[in-house]
């Protein structure tokens, strides 16, 4: 903080205008000015008190030079202890009724201001056998004259009207003059102490981390001023909160700090925190934001593109339409549905001029002419001729199967051209008869002859139909000739 500029800006007026020598002087007068004035009214009062001392100081020289007179007039006393209570109240009495500028008895003046060593010498030393002696005389006194204190005093030294007014206003200036000194001292104490307080607290709010004071004045009569700079974080400590800790109010005080952020403390560093984490709060938020959009966005461009390939699709081949159809799932297309021979094959082949981005999957694409050859083939293999007892010729469910043979292998023959395979052999089989079976092998012979008219009459060639086969197994539930389709071995591979 020790910018020349920055302090030039923030310095106060009174920096800007005065030397540092009068801003000291008139800062010293704040301090002591006020003490110095009092102690000099009480210094005047005390000269006065001094010039009435010396007034009674020459009364008192007038009554010395009755010393003579008084030493008679002591021995007298000396004589007896009755004389001072016969003689005091009646001198008492006459004096007062003397004037006031007369000079009083001898007995009078020898009983004022020096009756303590004249009671010395005629009483002596004891000072409890003088006060048996003269109690007497006291009480008489202050019975008779039924006066306070100060006119006993005036009485005693014999000032008259003048002294006692003298008397009265140096009691009085005494009494002020103390209490002056005494409120003087206790505010000059107490303005110390508060001073000091406030010293600490400048040296706890320059020590504390994040708190920089540019100007502070406490003067004696008026608020403390006190300007600088604060860390505006929430952990960072109040200048108000120091001040408490010394018992300084902070409503009684000028506080003026304007927020600034530190830099090297443990506030800055919270603060470096603080930012830092706002700042991925806000990189999440947006980087989620921008995620949000750019997955919407990949999501209608995915729609769009998807809509389109599809009408590309069906204008591409419209046989499949309604039979298969493209789409678009996590970035692979993928061709569902069912396809006949050769359309299937079409399909599959024409995939790659549509310029899709990566290879289509067709493992949802169903060859249905595969599906229907093996169907045909099963439906072949489980057909039974049933034929005539002890016949060659078909029973009536015989011929209903013989036709539906020839319409079976018909339909293998185009699936097997379709899939571009080759042509598959068929083999029958004539279940055992019961019997001799070498005399019923003449049977089974003319039951396969007619098997093979049926198969030849679906379309199959002489070189598909291989040699008849005779069981020798009786299958159960199953009685007369069927026929096994065996496909060539290049499509079994």
């Amino acid at each position: 903080m020790n910018d020349p500029a920055f302090n030039r800006t923030h310095s106060s007026p009174v920096a800007e205008n005065d030397s540092p020598s009068a801003e000291f002087s008139r800062v010293r007068e704040l301090l002591v000015g006020t003490e110095t004035r009092e102690l000099e009214k009480i210094r005047e009062r005390l000269t006065e008190v001094e010039t009435i001392y010396r007034r009674i100081q020459g009364e008192l020289e007038n009554l010395e030079q009755s010393k003579d007179w008084i030493d008679n007039r002591v021995r007298k006393v000396e004589q007896g202890e009755d004389l001072v209570t016969e003689h005091l109240p009646a001198a008492l009495n006459r004096r007062d009724k003397e004037n006031d500028n007369a000079v009083p008895e001898p007995l009078v003046k020898a009983l004022s201001d020096p009756v303590e060593i004249c009671l010395e010498r005629s009483v002596g030393k004891d000072r409890i056998h003088m006060a048996k002696v003269l109690a007497p005389a006291v009480d008489a006194i202050l019975e008779s004259r039924k006066t306070n204190w100060k006119e006993a005093i005036a009485g005693r030294v014999h000032l008259g009207k003048t002294g006692r007014a003298v008397l009265d206003h140096l009691w009085i200036g005494c009494a002020i003059g103390v209490l002056a000194l005494g409120a003087a001292l206790g505010l000059t104490i107490y303005s110390f102490k508060k001073k000091s307080r406030w010293d600490d607290a400048m040296v706890a709010l320059r020590e504390e981390p994040g708190i920089e004071v540019l100007f502070e004045t406490h003067p004696i009569w008026g608020k403390p001023v006190v300007s600088g700079l604060r860390d505006p974080h929430p952990d960072a400590t109040k200048p108000e909160t120091i001040l408490q800790k010394f018992e300084i109010n902070p409503s009684h005080t000028n506080l003026s700090f304007a927020d600034f952020n530190s830099i090297g403390t443990v506030y800055s560093s919270k603060r470096s925190e603080e930012e830092m984490k706002q700042f991925e709060e806000l990189r999440s938020t947006m980087v989620e934001a921008f995620g949000g959009i750019a997955s919407s966005m990949s999501e209608a461009l995915e729609e769009d593109l998807e809509r389109m390939t599809q009408a590309l699709f069906r204008v591409r081949f419209p046989e499949a339409a309604g039979k298969a159809d493209i789409y678009l799932e996590d970035g692979r297309w993928y061709l569902q549905g069912q396809l006949e021979e050769p359309l299937y094959s079409e399909v599959v082949a024409e995939l790659p001029r549509l310029k899709l981005t990566g290879q289509v999957n067709t493992d949802d694409l169903q060859n249905t002419s595969k599906t229907r050859l093996e169907e045909v083939r099963a439906e072949i293999e489980e057909t039974t001729f049933i034929f005539l007892s002890g016949s060659g010729e078909l029973s009536e469910d015989g011929q209903r199967q013989s036709e539906r043979i020839s319409v079976l292998v018909s339909e293998h023959e185009r699936l097997t051209g379709d899939l571009d395979l080759q042509p598959a052999n068929y083999e029958i089989h004539a279940l055992p008869i019961v019997g001799d079976a070498e005399g019923n092998r003449v049977l089974e012979r003319l039951r396969i002859r007619a098997v093979e008219s049926f198969l030849k009459k679906g379309g199959a060639k002489d070189g598909q139909i291989l040699p008849g086969v005779h069981d020798t197994e009786v299958q159960e539930g199953r009685v007369g000739v069927y026929v096994k389709v065996i496909p060539d071995e290049s499509e079994a591979e």
